[in-house]
């Protein structure tokens, strides 16, 4: 471990570990075991820093440069490290007992919307790890219980718990916990959240996975509702803490609803490039194609690339823009120049 920090540097992985959690606000963490033998000494590594940042996190006074650029402190509520039982879940399961306290979780369950479990998506995940020479790894169906230890917490924990979010509000009503203090000014936004979990909600009871354009009438309501409570909570007079935590989750929520109305229609963007790599100087052409095969219609605004700084593009032919109904698709191609003083060559995906 000790010439892993070496090798790092341990002050500047400390930071971006930080940085990580300011920037994504977790009420839970968890992170591998700390001690051990054998190999994986960068895992232990990882979870020392881990460790030490769920508290730092909350400080200030550490890496003050972070707050200087606009990011606040935040103190999650939770922190687990993972307890090895044998193989861990990874392999035969093993008849060792959980130790004492240790929280359960089983990511075997099956999902029947995703057709499998967690865990099969993660052996998936992992046995794309060619470097690693694990390409032959596959989930199997089945328990699959991974243990977790807790190890720091923000608040009093009695008792064994069940679950590693016990006594962490989860859903929409955790964003009730950051305006507690400012009672009279949050009728608005009380209001407002009691409505948006009413068309989450609703969308949850039209979902039909043979249609899931059923759905999008309560997720359109659910965006604009976003929306508004964005755009009121920041004319308010809240305290700069509960607006930046607010902004932080709705922001986010946001995305959501922009996601799930694009899967909702089953909405297809494809880039396609004729070139797999490129080299300053050179140039490639990008064909982009945008569908629609639900029968509720959309309207292209604009299809555009995202380039690098310096990268230049040119429509070459095709449309950019239009309304597409059932089935209906819009296709356009560009030229690509990438300029004589790019600093990288990088693939294009």
């Amino acid at each position: 471990v000790e010439e892993t920090f070496q090798k790092w540097g341990r002050e500047e992985i400390l930071a971006d570990v930080v940085r990580t959690i300011r920037r994504v606000r977790p009420d839970v963490i968890g992170c591998m075991s700390p001690t051990g033998e054998g190999g994986g000494q960068h895992h232990q590594t990882t979870a020392r820093l881990t460790i030490e940042a769920f508290r730092a996190a909350a400080d200030p006074n550490r890496f003050p440069e972070q707050i200087a650029e606009g990011l606040l402190p935040w103190q999650p509520r939770k922190l687990y490290t993972q307890v090895r039982i044998g193989m861990g879940g990874r392999g035969p399961r093993s008849n060792r007992p959980a130790p004492s306290g240790a929280v359960g979780m089983d990511t075997g369950q099956y999902d029947p919307v995703l057709g499998r479990s967690y865990y099969q998506m993660g052996a998936e995940a992992r046995s794309m790890h060619r470097c690693q020479s694990m390409s032959q790894l596959r989930g199997l169906p089945g328990e699959r219980i991974s243990h977790w230890k807790l190890i720091d917490s923000d608040f009093e924990v009695s008792g064994d718990e069940s679950d590693i979010f016990d006594g962490v509000e989860m859903g929409l009503d955790r964003f009730k916990d950051f305006v507690k203090a400012e009672a009279s000014q949050t009728e608005f936004f009380l209001v407002g959240l009691e409505a948006l979990k009413k068309s989450v909600k609703d969308s949850n009871l039209a979902f039909d996975a043979r249609a899931p354009w059923k759905t999008l009438p309560p997720l359109r309501e659910g965006l604009g509702i976003v929306r508004k409570l964005r755009q009121d909570i920041a004319a308010s007079s809240l305290s700069e803490a509960a607006r930046y935590e607010l902004e932080h989750r709705l922001s986010v929520k946001e995305q959501q609803f922009v996601r799930a109305i694009a899967l909702a229609h089953g909405l297809g963007l494809e880039p396609i490039a004729d070139q797999g790599e490129v080299v300053p100087g050179s140039s490639l052409q990008v064909d982009v194609q945008v569908a629609n095969p639900s029968p509720e219609p959309i309207e292209v605004s604009r299809v555009e690339l995202q380039l690098p700084e310096g990268w230049k593009q040119l429509k070459k032919e095709g449309e950019t823009s239009g309304r597409l109904a059932d089935d209906e698709k819009i296709s356009a191609s560009f030229d690509v120049t990438v300029p004589n003083d790019a600093a990288y060559s990088r693939p294009y995906w």
